[in-house]
């Protein structure tokens, strides 16, 4: 057996849990074998996403993961290997990743976490100059007070350098600037100077405390469970209030999304897939899990995948969502979650 982080916090382990030494040997060879079907298959505009799945196949003992490609219904009989390098490659028929963000001129941002005052907390909106979106979690502790949040409530296109740019509270009030940032990941840091933030996500009912972020490697084991063994997950935004649901898929990588956002920048794909409804203006917020009596921050959520409907004044309404996973955040940044 092997030892592998379960938390992270400032890039280090803060909790360990094990596997068989056999199955984190298999866990790398599908990371690499995903990188290839990434590079291979990415520039077909009917090819959504590709996302580590669960794979019937063991490896002392324990199921292992394949790779999936998330398609438009008229790829669903694209010719593919049956596995690379015994890896099963699987085809699902899915939707594409819609941005999150929802525009502040339009009144219907906000039905949930509108806050009155002047501080910005975890799952409270926080905006730019032209869209409304979500605050995800308090970054780098101690006296350095950072937010994270979605770059795409900043930016104008995907070269748009959003670093610099005002951030602002429910009521307009500026709290801080964006001091660093990806387009291509979504993810933006917010120095709020002399403001402050909270570790406590507000979920409008327990407060949880954030103590660190979850690390790929729960991810990845989470996701070699059945579906319905995998742990129960929140996602909190300003638009829909808590949603729940399951890991849908492991390192996920959006391909064809239109809006820059694919996950993928350094060609790691360390975005998060969920089952947890997302909505118009819930872009930024933060995806969770529960472990003693503690919220473990999954990911920072920024597109919503398919649609069920419209909330909050007319926002569309997604079934899915996914968002850059924290680790990889921390990992970029040199800062801790939280």
């Amino acid at each position: 057996m092997v030892q592998l982080p379960k938390y992270v916090s400032g890039g280090e382990a803060v909790e360990y849990f094990s596997v068989p030494r056999e199955w984190n040997e298999h866990r790398k060879i599908a990371k690499s074998v995903q990188g290839e079907v990434i590079n291979k298959y990415t520039d077909d505009t009917g090819i959504y996403g590709v996302g580590l799945t669960r794979s019937p196949k063991t490896y002392g003992g324990k199921n292992g993961l394949g790779v999936e490609l998330i398609v438009d219904e008229t790829f669903e009989n694209l010719a593919i290997p049956a596995e690379v390098d015994g890896i099963p490659i699987t085809l699902e028929v899915g939707e594409p990743g819609q941005l999150g963000g929802c525009s502040i001129s339009s009144g219907t941002a906000n039905c949930v976490n509108k806050e009155g005052d002047t501080t910005v907390n975890p799952a409270e909106r926080v905006s730019g100059a032209n869209s409304a979106g979500t605050a995800a979690m308090q970054m780098g502790g101690g006296s350095n007070q950072y937010l994270l949040t979605c770059a795409h409530l900043f930016r104008d296109s995907c070269t748009n350098n959003v670093n610099g740019k005002s951030a602002y509270t429910a009521d307009g009030d500026k709290i801080g600037e964006v001091s660093d940032s990806n387009s291509v990941d979504d993810w933006a840091v917010i120095d709020l100077g002399n403001g402050s933030t909270s570790t406590q996500i507000d979920d409008n009912a327990n407060y949880p405390t954030c103590t660190d972020a979850v690390s790929e490697a729960t991810l990845q084991n989470w996701e070699s469970q059945s579906k319905s063994s995998r742990p129960c997950l929140y996602q909190m935004g300003c638009t829909t209030g808590k949603t729940t649901g399951r890991l849908k898929y492991a390192n996920f990588a959006e391909t064809t999304f239109n809006g820059c956002v694919d996950y993928n920048d350094d060609g790691s794909a360390d975005g998060v897939y969920t089952y947890c409804g997302f909505g118009q203006g819930d872009s930024g917020g933060p995806t969770w899990h529960m472990d003693g009596g503690n919220a473990h921050l999954v990911s920072t959520t920024a597109l919503y995948h398919g649609y069920s409907g419209s909330v909050c004044g007319g926002n569309d309404f997604g079934p899915d969502s996914s968002g850059m996973g924290a680790y990889a955040i921390e990992d970029v940044t040199g800062y801790s979650v939280p």
